[in-house]
């Protein structure tokens, strides 16, 4: 259910549930209707898909990851849990706004890291919610950028 955002939160801060209850209340209203039944579907349905799925963005994951590790000017984040990877920019690029304009000129997507904080100033963010032979192309790419 990538893009459709349904979930839950325990908090065992009773200060802090309060506050994220004020701040849901002033951002979002509710979980759609579409979101609510995908989510039963979700759990009620088939699950071997799940599995499937899962399987696939480990194996999505390893490739980008290994791709990005034989880099000598990125140090790639294995993540754990999420579609995309993080890597350290180093010496061999300033900013990740200079390295998305260049791998954007090869045909390789990525997002600055600055663009979601100031934490992700020298890091650049990689999407591997794409077809697997997309990810096979860009890992080529990159190995001669």
């Amino acid at each position: 259910m990538s893009g459709l955002r349904l979930g839950y939160l325990a908090c065992p801060n009773k200060e802090m549930s309060a506050r994220i209850a004020k701040l849901l209340r002033c951002t979002i209203n509710g979980v759609n209707s579409a979101t609510q039944w995908a989510g039963v579907a979700a759990l009620t349905g088939p699950q071997k898909c799940v599995a499937d799925m899962t399987a696939e963005y480990q194996h999505r994951r390893d490739l980008l990851c290994d791709g990005l590790s034989c880099l000598n000017w990125l140090e790639p984040v294995r993540p754990s849990g999420a579609f995309y990877v993080w890597a350290k920019i180093k010496d061999r690029w300033t900013n990740g706004w200079q390295l998305t304009d260049h791998l954007l000129n090869i045909g390789v997507g990525s997002a600055p890291g600055s663009v979601f904080g100031p934490s992700g100033a020298k890091c650049v963010r990689f999407s591997f919610a794409c077809k697997t032979d997309h990810i096979e192309a860009a890992v080529l790419r990159l190995a001669t950028a």
